[in-house]
């Protein structure tokens, strides 16, 4: 990160959902999310997040955003514990990070015109007179290729790919350091999907944004993003730079997920032999061995014996596999 300071550090960060009791005296069951997930965001840099459905990826996102509270571990935005901030601390922060959801169907009001759309957060935060509040939400929807005069609309006037450049530039009206796409493009056709991308990866390189941005596909994430994290079950078991992670994944986790990418390699020796689903129940104790082992065609009796840490293969490469080295 060329020695950039930190603008989000994440610090072995755990979070368990409490789920609904089985019967009325037993205690209430709970669900480790979070098992540990530590990594560093600097100033400006892009950082993919990718993994299955449930394997923990909105969870962090949400911690990431204020929303919800760590059960363990520190989530530190321009040094500053999230967790700690009280109401009105966290809201003098909070203009520095900000949002871009899944749907841009259902993350617009659909009562509401554009122009009030995005002048949300303006107004939120307590910011600015109506005439200045005007100039930027005219500014922030000129920089995501939209006119001022589409403020005056409402989002069923828009294409989906439209919804979307509305709700980045939402985010981008408070002018933030930080975005957190959480799958930005997944409900968007491939050809508008391409159109978004460009839009973000513009955004990034005129205002200098950084992004934390989370997706499953991986073709995505590839192209938008300086370093990948890899999660699985609530931990992160791979993290490096984008090109070298691609071109030779060190876990065998990662290896199944390159190897499954269409026109990817796919050579036999990285397919995972089994069923690569795993449970996410209930205890919330520390795991003990590798979540993986029980699917991974590499699994000696020391992977289901102890959990694997990230450990550094070579600089800025992170894996969490005993046998890294013999893959």
């Amino acid at each position: 990160m060329n020695g950039a300071p930190d603008l989000l550090n994440v610090e072995d960060v755990v979070f368990d959902y409490v789920l609904p009791r089985r019967d009325l005296f037993g205690s209430a069951p709970v669900r480790r999310a979070l098992k540990g997930v530590s990594f560093r965001l600097a100033d400006g840099e892009s950082m993919g997040l990718v993994g299955e459905s449930g394997c923990g990826k909105t969870t962090l996102a949400r911690l990431v955003m204020g929303l919800a509270r760590p059960t363990k571990g520190r989530i530190l935005f321009k040094g500053q514990d999230l967790a700690r901030l009280g109401p009105k601390a966290l809201a003098r922060l909070r203009p520095g990070f900000q949002m871009v959801f899944q749907d841009p169907y259902g993350s617009l009001d659909p009562r509401r015109r554009v122009e009030a759309i995005v002048a949300e957060p303006l107004v939120g935060l307590g910011r600015d007179r109506r005439r200045a509040r005007e100039a930027k939400v005219a500014d922030a929807l000129s920089a995501v290729g939209l006119k001022a005069g589409d403020g005056r609309k409402y989002p069923h006037e828009f294409s989906g790919g439209q919804r979307q450049r509305i709700a980045i530039a939402r985010a981008l009206v408070v002018r933030p350091a930080l975005i957190v796409a959480d799958e930005p493009v997944s409900a968007l056709d491939v050809s508008v999907q391409a159109q978004v991308l460009n839009l973000l990866r513009k955004l990034r390189a005129d205002h200098g944004l950084a992004y934390l941005f989370i997706s499953h596909d991986l073709a995505v994430v590839r192209y938008v993003s300086d370093r990948v994290a890899v999660m699985f079950d609530g931990s992160i078991v791979e993290a490096g730079p984008t090109e070298p992670l691609f071109a030779a994944p060190r876990h065998p986790y990662s290896r199944a997920l390159v190897a499954a990418v269409p026109g990817g390699d796919r050579r036999p020796a990285l397919a995972v032999a089994g069923d690569a689903s795993h449970p996410r129940s209930e205890p919330a104790v520390p795991d003990e061995g590798c979540a993986y082992a029980g699917v991974c065609p590499y699994a000696a009796d020391l992977c289901r014996r102890e959990r694997p840490r990230p450990r550094a293969l070579e600089p800025g490469r992170l894996v969490a596999c005993h046998r890294a080295e013999e893959i």
